[in-house]
């Protein structure tokens, strides 16, 4: 049974076996209070000195006001609601549950320790130094708001929830979860603020901080909606993932012990670094660094329909394979990716001054590439260039092969090398010079054009696809051919041979290292014959069908010849525009 104690003054101490309930107590001095049991209070108690209260189970408090120091200690469950000010430090602790809702006022320090849980509801809590709260077991804040002078501390054994709360410090703002911890809220700190989780760690929210922000986590970390005022660095044991829209006015690190992915907006003010244990992912993301923006993973680095730009340069770099498919990428200075294995792109990329890609295997690329001073392209084993629009000097090196697969276009010089064979499978133009180069063949399928052309291998090979899509250079300027031991014409299996068809393998300005003896031509129908004429600035190849004109005589054969080879050269002479 509750012991009702009236209105008292000077120093007082009660004292119950059993309960014992505060009842519209007003003291002139220090208010010290003692139950076996339970201890509450109801209506406003007030002490002008400190305040001490006691139970052996619970304590329900509320409308309480202690001119100094205060402290209530429960051994088992404390429950504060409505008003609890102190004008010195307070201290309040339960051996199993801490639940409170209202408002908490200490003049000075705030303590709040639960053996178990604490739980707080629309709680206002101020402190006028610092304020902790420590939980044995789990600690969950809701809709609630905690101001200190000085710093701010979160510690909880085993989960923390933090969630439509906001924590403002004149220093630093700490939050350690032995387990989980889960934030959605506003942080305003004026030097420094950090979370740390064993387990996972997701936050959203408004970060303010004058000195950064650090997060770690000892297994997953979760990014969602989040806003950082100042920096953040990142760190999660296993996973990390960028879920929803996420600002740093600052420079920002995120690591990840296995993979991270960026499946919405990272707008970074200053130096953006990722990285990661195994792999780099993204979806659908937006990637942006005010100054240097750079990616980093063991294994393989990924994104798919993504925008990535830097105010100053990227790199990009993965142990294994690097993959960008439809994304596009901008630079104030240089983009630069290395790959262990394999490296592909598609899609536009602007830098201002350099671009260039490595690949340990194979590189593939295709889209439209801006380099104020050049595109450098390199492939330990074979590079293949899809549909490709160049501005600028381009230099293209295979270890092995190297395929142009789709049209591909320059406004400037480009040299293609490959350390074997170099197949040009598709069109190409060239608004500069043009340097081809394989030691073994190069074989060329669609026209290529450019305003000089340097080719060096050992045997080249046209092919010969329709009477109007066939393998020819077409050079503005200067053909010069060094080291060829053989030219092959080959036509495919399939062509249509009609008499009088004239082709146009190669026209220039001048030409340089041709004769007729080099040539050979593959797959002729056997009731066909042709006609190789090579010129200053020309090498053409005509057909005649063998039952059209029969065999002439010798002396009317060079007449009869010459007569359709200048048909020929007139009906279907590739004519520059």
């Amino acid at each position: 049974m509750w012991a009702l104690l009236p209105a008292a003054q000077a120093d007082v101490v009660y004292t119950s076996p059993v309960d014992l309930l505060l009842s519209s107590v007003h003291v002139s001095g220090h208010l010290t209070a003692e139950a076996g049991r339970d201890l509450g209070t109801s209506g406003v108690n007030v002490a002008t000195g400190n305040g001490a209260l006691t139970a052996g189970r619970n304590v329900a408090v509320g409308d309480l006001t202690i001119y100094n120091n205060l402290t209530v200690t429960a051994g088992q469950n404390l429950l504060v609601s409505r008003s609890l000010v102190s004008g010195a430090s307070t201290v309040l602790s339960a051996g199993d549950m801490l639940q409170m809702g209202g408002a908490l006022s200490a003049g000075t320090g705030l303590a709040l320790s639960a053996g178990t849980a604490l739980n707080g509801h629309r709680a206002m809590v101020t402190a006028g130094t610092s304020a902790s709260y420590v939980a044995g077991g789990a600690l969950e804040l809701s809709e609630s708001i905690t101001t200190a002078a000085r710093s701010i501390s979160l510690d909880a054994g085993n989960s923390m929830s933090l969630t439509g709360s906001a924590f403002t410090a004149g220093t630093s703002i700490g939050m350690t979860a032995g387990t989980n911890l889960t934030f959605d809220g506003q942080v305003d700190a004026a030097q420094v603020f950090g979370a740390t989780a064993a387990h996972d760690l997701r936050l959203s929210g408004s970060i303010q901080t004058g000195r950064g922000t650090t997060l770690t986590a000892g297994l997953s970390l979760t990014l969602d909606a989040a806003t950082f005022q100042g920096g953040v660095a990142a760190t999660a044991g296993t996973t990390m993932a960028v879920i929803g829209p996420v600002t740093a006015s600052g420079q920002a690190s995120l690591s990840a012990g296995t993979s991270l992915a960026i499946n919405s907006s990272l707008n970074v003010g200053n130096t953006l670094t990722i990285a990661a244990g195994t792999d780099v992912t993204g979806s659908r993301a937006s990637i942006t660094a005010g100054t240097h923006l750079g990616a980093f993973a063991d294994r393989s680095l990924a994104l798919s329909g993504s925008v990535v730009s830097a105010g100053q340069a990227v790199n990009f770099q993965a142990g294994e394979g690097i993959h960008i498919t439809n994304s596009s990428m901008a630079a104030g200075t240089s983009i630069g990716m290395i790959a262990g294995t394999d490296l592909s792109f598609s899609g536009p990329l602007n830098a201002t001054q350099n671009f260039s890609a490595v690949a340990g295997n194979d590189l593939l690329l295709s889209g439209t590439i801006r380099a104020g001073r050049g595109t450098d392209l390199t492939a330990g084993v074979g590079l293949t260039l899809g549909a490709t629009t160049f501005e600028g000097v381009v230099t293209a090196a295979g270890g092995t092969t190297l395929s142009v697969i789709g049209p591909v276009s320059t406004s400037s010089h480009a040299s293609l090398s490959a350390g074997t064979r170099l197949a040009m499978d598709s069109t190409m133009d060239v608004d500069g010079a043009l340097a081809l180069t394989a030691p073994d063949a190069i074989q060329v399928a669609h026209q290529v054009k450019s305003q000089q052309l340097a080719v060096s291998t050992d045997h080249l090979r046209f092919l010969i696809g329709t009477p109007s899509d066939y393998g020819a250079f077409d050079v503005t300027g200067r053909a010069a051919f060094d080291g060829l031991k053989y030219v092959t014409v080959a036509f495919d299996r399939d062509f249509d041979f009609m008499d009088g068809l004239a082709f146009d393998l190669i026209l220039a300005g001048s030409l340089d290292g041709l004769n007729e003896s080099l040539f050979s031509i593959e797959n002729l129908d056997p009731f066909f014959r042709y006609v190789l004429t090579i010129d200053a600035d020309a090498v053409r190849l005509s057909l005649m069908a063998l039952d059209a004109h029969g065999v002439p005589e010798p002396a009317a054969g060079l007449l009869v010849l010459a007569a359709l080879t200048a048909a020929a050269w007139t009906r279907a002479r590739r004519h520059r525009p």
